[in-house]
């Protein structure tokens, strides 16, 4: 259940809203066997193994037995999440994803989400993947099932051994926009350039991972013409990861994760607004703002969580584990913004993104 790790659960939402989903995965890039945050594909920490030439390689250590599996070049994932927030009682309708801050959150009060991913190794330290993504809601538009897809995410991971048992990572991606958001809001793709660095201490792991991701859209503002709420422009993230495996059970582990991000945004043009609700200045310029700004401001988004994680006995080679979380915001139903109506808040327990979640990851 980790944020830091590209987690096979992620349904996270790409585009911008009041509560910032888009910061998450696709945080979905946070886990890897859940969509938001949980369970990490680590494992009990590498170790020494030996690929099918013999060569040395660093192996994931099965958590439940200590033992090391033998090399495998290829992986194929999936996880299954419930989520369900902790405030239920605010029914305001209309989409959350997006919307100002009150606008509501009740089609996300349950929420599970889907994913599916297979990877390869070209070379011991060089990875390629693809994941997909599917969330389902339980409140829906008229003629629709709930389902929907996330977008798609290709990945390359290059695996950079350092002195002192640190392990970093560097990592692409670019999404492939199959989401119904990214539809509306015109992303042609998003690519993202991350780095990961992890380091056991007995049974604690840390990790830390900073990304840069940049957007490619055709539109300034979400649903295009008659949009008013900005795109993505660029974002860059941090986010840190504890998780401590019990001595006498290490199957059995507990951690929290910690995330901030800053996100830049697109100015909207009058077109799009059909130039309602514009003045002439405004509209002589060409660009509908925040009265407040000069231009569209910095937002700075929040979330965490505290989590328990059980890795079950690999069986047949299958491995799996079960988590359960509070979280102040993940990918999959996105995170709070520091800035609401032009003044900075922070939040501890926000109503739109405060919730529990139980994840269940399998990897093959």
């Amino acid at each position: 259940m980790r944020l830091s790790t590209v987690g096979l659960g992620l349904a996270s939402l790409l585009v911008a809203t009041a509560s910032l989903a888009a910061e998450g995965k696709v945080e979905k890039g946070a886990s890897s066997s859940g969509t938001s945050t949980g369970g990490g594909d680590t494992g009990g920490g590498a170790t020494t193994g030996a690929d099918q030439f013999g060569n040395k390689v660093d192996v994931e250590a099965d958590v439940a037995t200590g033992e090391v599996p033998k090399y495998k070049k290829w992986e194929v994932s999936g996880s299954f999440e419930m989520h369900r927030l902790v405030h239920t009682d605010d029914v305001a309708g209309g989409q959350p994803v997006p919307g100002p801050p009150d606008a509501g959150s009740s089609d996300n009060k349950f929420m599970n989400a889907y994913a599916a991913s297979v990877r390869y190794d070209l070379t011991p330290k060089d990875r390629i993947g693809v994941r997909a993504y599917v969330y389902q809601r339980f409140l829906a538009d008229q003629g629709e099932n709930g389902f929907r897809f996330d977008d798609m995410v290709v990945t390359y991971t290059r695996l950079v051994p350092l002195p002192e048992k640190f392990r970093l990572q560097v990592g692409l991606w670019a999404t492939i926009p199959t989401s119904y958001d990214s539809q509306l809001s015109g992303t042609i793709t998003s690519g993202r350039l991350s780095l990961d660095l992890d380091r056991w201490f007995g049974t604690l792991d840390l990790n830390v991972r900073a990304s840069e991701e940049g957007y490619i859209q055709r539109y300034d503002s979400y649903a295009g013409s008659g949009g008013a709420v900005p795109n993505p422009l660029n974002r860059i993230a941090v986010v840190f990861n504890a998780e401590y495996h019990l001595p006498f059970l290490p199957a059995l582990s507990a951690g929290l994760g910690l995330y901030t991000g800053w996100t830049w945004y697109l100015n909207i043009q009058t077109g799009n607004l059909n130039g309602s609700g514009v003045n002439s200045s405004e509209a002589a310029n060409g660009i509908v703002q925040d009265p407040t700004y000069a231009s569209q401001p910095i937002q700075q988004s929040y979330g965490g969580e505290v989590f328990v994680r059980y890795e079950l006995p690999s069986f047949v080679g299958v491995k799996s584990d079960l988590s359960v979380a509070y979280a102040q915001g993940d990918p999959t139903i996105g995170y709070s913004s520091v800035l609401h109506d032009g003044v900075g808040h922070a939040y501890l327990g926000f109503y739109n993104t405060s919730e529990v979640y139980a994840s269940l990851g399998v990897r093959y």
